[in-house]
């Protein structure tokens, strides 16, 4: 069986393919975000792949890493060999942004060839960051943000896949995720937001965590309407051998995603305003 992977922001999608890496198999990502939108096809043996377009092509890019990637935040979902991350790159190539889908969607087959597909909503349409106000509404009113992808045959491949819609039931440690990890500058966070007061750094955690808790549900209803089957993942009860056929899996504990909270100076002051999120969104 090939699967899927549907999630708001800050939902395991290293782990996911570390997991699939560490059983030999092999992974797609679809950046989220701004566009230019690329897929990037990897595998533990370190051939990798990413395709993007250009100038009204499909473009690649090949690679094979010689060190080992497993379980390293090194190698994220957004590595590029030559400049670290595939935005550099595109930058250094004078890559323009397009909001149409034009021949990107060639590598639509080559991406329902793999193992396992990391955020394909922008093979349905749907490009944005993950768990944002934009994207929820998008997907909510049926508004593509990513337009001329072969709606058709991605829903036609996507009903032989299982399909796999991530989220929290401890809406607590979700809360904390983002309180914690969307940055502030008193606590020293490398991701510093624009605000610079408590109160704005409350309101937009805030704004965040309560889309992030909307999303698997706008996804699901997206599915739904496509006839797409799809199964829950809840990221808080995870059993990745049982969910994905696996061997064998990391534990939560060993992703190498940095834990924010050495960030953190003044733990007591985050966990109340968390404590003061829960009590207002329970």
């Amino acid at each position: 069986m090939k699967y899927s992977y549907f999630s708001a922001g800050k939902a395991g999608k290293l782990l996911v393919r570390n997991n699939f890496w560490y059983n030999n198999k092999s992974h797609v990502f679809f950046t989220t975000g701004e566009p230019p939108y690329y897929a990037a096809i990897t595998r533990r043996s370190g051939v990798c792949e990413w395709y993007w377009e250009q100038a009204g092509e499909l473009q690649s890019y090949y690679h094979v890493e010689s060190n080992d990637m497993m379980n390293d935040i090194y190698y994220n979902e957004v590595w590029f060999p030559t400049t670290g991350t595939v935005k550099k790159y595109f930058r250094s190539i004078n890559c323009a942004s397009s909001t149409c889908c034009g021949e990107f969607a060639k590598c639509f087959e080559y991406a329902f060839r793999q193992d396992m597909i990391t955020n394909p909503l922008v093979m349905m349409g749907y490009g944005g960051t993950l768990g944002s106000k934009k994207l929820l509404k998008a997907i909510e009113c049926r508004q593509p943000t990513f337009t001329g992808v072969p709606i058709d045959y991605v829903v036609r491949e996507l009903r032989k896949r299982s399909n796999i819609i991530a989220y929290k039931s401890d809406i607590r440690h979700m809360a904390h995720n983002f309180f914690v990890g969307s940055g502030h500058p008193l606590y020293k966070h490398p991701d510093v937001l624009v605000t610079q007061t408590d109160e704005g750094y409350i309101k937009e955690c805030t704004k965040r965590v309560n889309c992030n808790r909307a999303f698997p549900k706008a996804i699901a209803s997206l599915l739904d309407y496509y006839d797409i089957p799809y199964k829950w993942f809840d990221l808080d009860n995870a059993d990745y051998k049982e969910t994905f056929d696996l061997e064998e899996t990391y534990t939560v504990e060993s992703d190498p995603t940095p834990t924010l909270d050495d960030y953190v100076t003044d733990k007591d002051i985050v966990e109340g305003w968390i404590d003061d999120y829960i009590e207002l969104h329970p």
